[in-house]
């Protein structure tokens, strides 16, 4: 499978394979900048000048300030590790301590957890032996056992360590980290294991994918949801079709799925706009009712959205978060979701999900999905979920509307002015008490940073 793209042709004169002097040049990576920086010590996470502002989670002593240092084995909990994204004191932790996405008792530990890196976890696929799964496990039962904090992941066959990917890069040749490191290069270069994040392999575990379903990846890539979809289906004769809008991310996803193998028989990789997807063609053998057309048994809607559950992967989006940018993603969001109901098979189910913190990303999506397409009901997710420890949806929020935190309860309460400034829409809202109750937006999941040291997940 791959997507090929048309060559376009470049308009304009042709210039000299000599560059003038007075062409300006190109400016460098910031990556290698960034690299350059790393080496001389001078990120901003490496250092802590007098002028610095501490951070927003709690008033911390001087004891404390060696935190906002570059991670290491003797000062394992620091902050940012090659990083200079750090932002206290934003309006991001303004707001989520008023929109109360956790009891104010928790905010200290969930503010910390935000700024802490991910721990590694992987999870296995179909063609790891068992003499390799023991190699690697040897050790990670006993770090389990002695309590450090590894654990067996219960949804799919994989672990999550104690420890992060800049304090396993640094462990001491012949130790058991070292050990683990080299066996976790091997297994990721073998395709015998994926490195993927907790949350990114719940939307694929809860669904129950069958061997002979028909599923759809509604925004795939970079792809680690879509190899984990195909290998359920295990050659049953079902198959996955692998969807993103960008050509260039289709290409990512491709690539991704090299690694299946003759599995990738079962993969179908599209280039479209996910609120827009067809409905597939009948399923021979008169699948579709004879109305030409069929859905999809499992649908993944894992749509684009802000991306602030991943500060702990990306701590950029501190640098560049604002109130507007869920106001900006939710009508696309629910457009999509819209679209995967639509397609999606009578007894099918579709999991609807993004690494956002943000009830208009989230719950306002599912409620508004609900009011508007009929025949489609909420399950309760908590009970798929058994060994996460998850928190209930949200039945009521405000929608912030000034960045001063300021907020509005429902759209009877915005003025015309602050709606058609920040283009507020009824579906924003929090649904009224009779649809809150008929919604049951309890039943959606909650992955929250400080419950079992993951992402934020919805």
């Amino acid at each position: 499978c791959g997507v090929v793209r048309t060559p376009v042709p470049l308009l304009g004169r042709a210039r000299s394979s000599t560059t003038p002097h007075n062409m300006p040049r190109r400016s460098r990576s910031k990556s290698l900048v960034r690299s350059r920086k790393s080496k001389a010590g001078d990120l901003a996470s490496q250092r802590l000048d007098d002028g610095d502002e501490e951070p927003l989670a709690s008033e911390t002593s001087g004891a404390d300030k060696t935190r906002l240092g570059r991670a290491s084995s003797s000062n394992p909990n620091a902050l940012w590790p090659d990083c200079d994204a750090w932002r206290p004191k934003s309006m991001f932790d303004v707001y989520y301590r008023l929109t109360a996405v956790v009891p104010r008792e928790e905010w200290p530990a969930f503010s910390d957890s935000l700024r802490r890196p991910l721990p590694i976890t992987f999870r296995f696929t179909r063609d790891a032996a068992d003499d390799f799964r023991a190699e690697g496990e040897r050790v990670l039962s006993r770090w389990a056992a002695e309590g450090l904090g590894t654990r067996r992941l219960g949804l799919v066959e994989g672990w999550q360590l104690h420890m992060d990917k800049h304090q396993l890069r640094e462990a001491v040749p012949g130790s058991d980290a070292a050990s683990v490191r080299e066996w976790l290069i091997r297994g990721t270069e073998s395709g015998l294991l994926v490195r993927q994040e907790v949350a990114s392999m719940l939307p694929a575990a809860t669904l129950g994918v069958l061997p002979h379903h028909r599923v759809l990846d509604m925004c795939a890539a970079p792809g680690s949801k879509t190899t984990q979809l195909v290998e359920r289906l295990d050659g049953g004769g079902g198959v996955v079709v692998a969807n993103d809008f960008s050509a260039l991310r289709c290409f990512t996803l491709v690539k991704r799925t090299a690694s299946l193998g003759p599995r990738a028989a079962s993969l179908v990789v599209t280039n479209h706009a996910a609120q827009k997807m067809p409905r597939p063609p009948a399923a021979r053998g008169g699948g579709g009712g004879g109305g030409g057309a069929s859905g999809f048994d499992r649908i993944v809607c894992d749509v684009p959205c802000t991306g602030d559950g991943t500060t702990r992967k990306h701590p950029e989006v501190f640098h560049r978060w604002e109130v507007a940018l869920a106001l900006r993603q939710h009508p696309l969001q629910l457009q999509i979701a819209m679209r995967g109901c639509a397609l999606l098979e009578v007894g099918g189910l579709l999991c609807y999900s993004t690494c956002s913190l943000n009830p208009i990303e989230n719950e306002a999506v599912v409620a508004a999905a609900l009011r508007h397409c009929s025949g489609v009901e909420l399950e309760d997710v908590h009970g798929t979920l058994p060994p996460l420890r998850t928190a209930a949806g949200l039945s009521r929020w405000r929608v912030t509307a000034g960045e001063d935190g300021c907020g509005v309860g429902s759209w009877e309460e915005a003025d015309e002015e602050r709606r058609l400034h920040w283009r507020l829409q009824p579906s924003l809202f929090a649904p009224t008490a009779a649809e809150a109750e008929a919604f049951a937006l309890h039943r959606c999941a909650r992955l929250l940073p400080h419950s079992q040291d993951t992402g934020g997940f919805f």
